[in-house]
């Protein structure tokens, strides 16, 4: 996932590889759910991954009052999370919401 500051500060554009072979796989292969519930998992779990690392390093820069991280921006942070997640993204939330949660 890739993202962009929506311009004069007022949030950000998110864009998604919806050609994603771990999307897709998931999508042949899950048979009892819709294409288009999983198509909006995915998307929705990235945002919402890709939000919480805007927003914690956001936090973390003012609070540790850091201006450069090693050269790393949030940005390819993001990206790098994201792919190293996405193969995992569906799966995980599929088994979240499974009847056989053990508490």
């Amino acid at each position: 996932m890739k993202i962009r500051g929506a311009g004069g500060g007022n949030g950000y554009d998110f864009f998604i590889n919806m050609d994603n072979i771990y999307l897709q796989t998931e999508m042949k292969g899950d048979s009892k759910t819709e294409p288009t519930i999983l198509e909006a998992r995915y998307r929705f779990g990235m945002i919402l991954l890709g939000i919480s690392i805007l927003d914690f390093e956001e936090n973390r820069r003012k609070k540790d009052n850091i201006d450069n991280d090693n050269g790393i921006s949030v940005n390819e942070k993001i990206s790098l999370f994201t792919e190293a997640i996405s193969p995992t993204l569906l799966p995980m939330i599929a088994s979240l919401g499974s009847s056989e949660f053990e508490a």
